[in-house]
C-alpha cells in the first residue's frame, strides 16, 4: 500500500467550503458564492434508482469521482488554469456522496428537481435530467462546459473555451420561430455541443450533425434563457419527444433552423459511442461509462485504469490531511 501511494502522484486543492450542501436545495445559482473563475466545468449527479448503504454501488457517483480527478488532480489532464469543478446534485443524493465529492475538490451544489406532467422520460433514472437547466443560472461563469458523469477525460481540456463555436451568437429575429407562448427569447447567446455518433462504427474525426447530444455542452450562462427553456417544457407540449427530455428540448430550442441555431464544436473534444479509435487518434473525451465501455477489453482497461488512479489519488490526499 505504501509503495501505490508513493507511485500516486497527489495534488491537494484548498477546501470548497462555499455551500452548505445538507441545507435546502437551490433554484436560482446566480446569488451563490462560487470559486472566482472566467469558466467552470460543471457536472450532474442524481440519486440512483435503488437506494443503497454502499455509494460505490452507484456506478454514477464514482464516474463523478473519476470525472473530478481528471479535472483537478491527474497531472496530465486536470486543468492548468484553475478552472473550477462544480457538481449539481439534486435532493436525493446521500450527504455522504456529496461530502466525499467536496473531499475530491469539487464545489457541490443541491438543486431541486424540475418536472413537468407531460414531460416522462424513457427511462426512471432519467427522472431528474430536467433540473441541468440550472446550469443556465451560473451568470458567475462567462462560459461552462457540461459533462455527463459517464465521461472519461483522457486530454486536457482547458482548450475548448477558444474553440470558435464557443463565440456569441446574436439570436435571430424570425417571429416564425418565436412563438409568443413560449416566452422571451434572450438577444444573444453561446450553446455549443457535438453530434451523437449512433453506435460504435463511426469515422474519425467523428461525424457532424444536425442533432447535438445534451451530455457536452458548453454555453454561456444566461436567465434568459433558463426562463425560455422552462416556459417551453410548460407550453410547449408535442413539439419535441419527451423521452429524451432536456435533451430533445435543447434540440428543438437549439434546432438549426430556429433563432438560436445550436454551434458544432470541433468533434474531436468529445466523442460518444467511444472506440479506441477514437482514442489513438487524439479524441479529448470519450463519453463512455466506466463499467460498461462496450466491446472492446482495451477500452475497459483504460477505464479502470482510470478508476484505480483516481482511488489511489484520494486516499493519498486523504491521509495527507489527516496529518497535524
Amino acid at each position: 500500500m505504501a509503495l501505490a501511494l508513493l507511485c500516486c502522484w497527489v495534488w491537494l486543492r484548498p477546501s470548497t467550503g462555499y455551500i452548505n450542501t445538507d441545507g435546502p436545495s437551490t433554484t436560482d445559482l446566480s446569488g451563490l458564492r462560487l470559486p472566482k473563475h472566467k469558466y467552470a466545468y460543471v457536472g450532474f449527479l442524481a440519486a440512483p434508482e435503488k437506494a443503497s448503504d454502499n455509494d460505490d454501488e452507484d456506478n454514477y457517483f464514482v464516474a463523478t469521482r473519476i470525472l473530478a480527478y481528471s479535472l483537478l488532480h491527474d497531472p496530465s489532464t486536470r486543468t492548468n488554469t484553475s478552472i473550477p469543478f462544480l457538481v449539481l446534485v439534486t435532493e436525493e443524493v446521500r450527504q455522504s456522496k456529496r461530502t466525499r465529492l467536496e473531499m475530491d475538490g469539487v464545489t457541490v451544489i443541491p438543486v431541486s428537481r424540475l418536472s413537468w406532467d407531460w414531460i416522462r422520460p424513457g427511462r426512471e433514472r432519467w427522472r431528474d435530467v430536467l433540473s441541468k437547466f440550472y446550469l443556465f443560472t451560473l451568470t458567475q461563469y462567462e462560459r461552462v462546459v457540461f459533462f455527463d458523469s459517464d465521461t472519461l477525460i483522457v486530454q486536457r481540456m482547458d482548450g475548448i473555451f477558444d474553440d470558435p463555436a464557443a463565440r456569441l451568437q446574436k439570436t435571430a429575429s424570425n417571429p416564425e420561430n418565436a412563438p409568443p407562448e413560449e416566452g422571451a427569447q434572450p438577444s444573444d447567446f453561446a450553446y455549443a455541443s457535438v453530434s451523437g455518433q449512433g453506435g460504435f462504427d463511426h469515422p474519425y474525426p467523428p461525424r457532424r450533425g444536425s442533432n447535438c447530444n445534451a451530455g457536452f455542452v458548453l454555453f454561456r450562462p444566461c436567465l434568459v434563457l433558463f426562463k425560455h427553456y422552462l416556459t417551453v417544457a410548460e407550453k410547449a407540449e408535442g413539439k419535441f419527444d419527451p423521452n429524451y427530455p432536456e435533451q430533445n428540448l435543447w434540440n428543438y430550442v437549439h434546432r438549426r433552423k430556429g433563432n438560436m441555431p445550436w454551434q458544432q464544436l470541433d468533434p474531436t473534444w468529445n466523442v460518444n459511442w467511444a472506440t479506441m479509435n477514437d482514442w489513438r487518434k487524439g479524441a479529448k473525451s470519450l463519453h463512455t461509462k466506466w463499467w460498461s465501455p462496450g466491446p472492446e477489453k482495451d477500452l475497459r482497461d483504460l477505464a479502470l485504469s482510470l478508476k484505480w488512479k483516481m482511488e489511489g489519488n484520494a486516499i493519498g490526499r486523504d491521509r495527507i490531511k489527516s496529518y497535524p
